[in-house]
C-alpha cells in the first residue's frame, strides 16, 4: 500500500470515527442539553409564578389583619337586635339637644338574610342652624345611617324650617 492510499483510509476512519462520535455521544448530549434547559425555564415560570401567588397571599392577609382590627367598628355599623333602641334613643337624644321637633317611620326591606336594609323616614321641624347642628350630629353618631335625600322646606314661621330625611340603615 501506498502512503496515499494509507492516508486516505486514515482520514476516513478518522471522520467515521467523528461522525460515530457525534452521533452517539455529542448529538444525544444536545439534545438532553436542550431539554434540561426547557425544564430549567419551566422551573423558573412555576417559581415566578409561586413568588406572586405569595405576594397576593401576603397582601390578603395584611387586608384581613386591617379589616379584623377594624371589626369592632363595622360591627356598630350593622345594629344587632340589642343595639336598636339604642340608635333611636340617640336620634332622640340629637333632636332635643338641638330643640327640634321630629317624627320618623321605618320601612323594612329584607329580613330573610342575616342583615336587613331599613329605610328611615325623618321629619324635622325647628331652627335651620339648629336642623345643621342635628344633620352633623346625626353623621357622627357610631351608628351607620345613610342618608339618602334631604328635603328642606320653608315655615310660614321665620326662621323655622320643616325637614324630611330620607335614610338607610343596617339591622342584623
Amino acid at each position: 500500500m501506498k502512503f496515499r492510499d494509507k492516508n486516505i483510509i486514515f482520514f476516513a476512519c478518522l471522520i467515521v470515527v467523528v461522525v460515530v462520535f457525534y452521533a452517539f455521544l455529542i448529538y444525544p448530549l444536545k439534545n438532553n442539553l436542550a431539554e434540561i434547559k426547557g425544564k430549567i425555564e419551566e422551573q423558573r415560570i412555576n417559581l415566578e409564578i409561586t413568588k406572586s401567588k405569595s405576594a397576593d397571599l401576603s397582601a390578603v392577609k395584611k387586608d384581613l389583619e386591617g379589616i379584623n382590627d377594624k371589626k369592632a367598628t363595622l360591627d356598630k355599623m350593622i345594629l344587632s337586635s340589642e343595639n336598636q333602641l339604642s340608635l333611636f334613643k340617640d336620634i332622640e337624644n340629637l333632636a332635643q339637644m338641638n330643640n327640634l321637633t321630629q317624627d320618623y317611620s321605618l320601612e323594612i326591606m329584607d329580613t330573610k338574610t342575616t342583615s336587613s336594609e331599613v329605610k328611615m323616614s325623618i321629619d324635622i321641624t325647628g331652627d335651620y342652624l339648629a336642623f345643621l347642628r342635628y344633620f352633623a350630629g346625626l353623621e357622627s353618631l357610631n351608628y351607620y345611617v345613610k342618608v339618602i335625600s334631604c328635603e328642606l322646606v320653608d315655615s310660614p314661621s321665620p326662621g323655622i324650617v320643616t325637614a324630611t330625611l330620607q335614610a338607610k340603615t343596617y339591622w342584623q
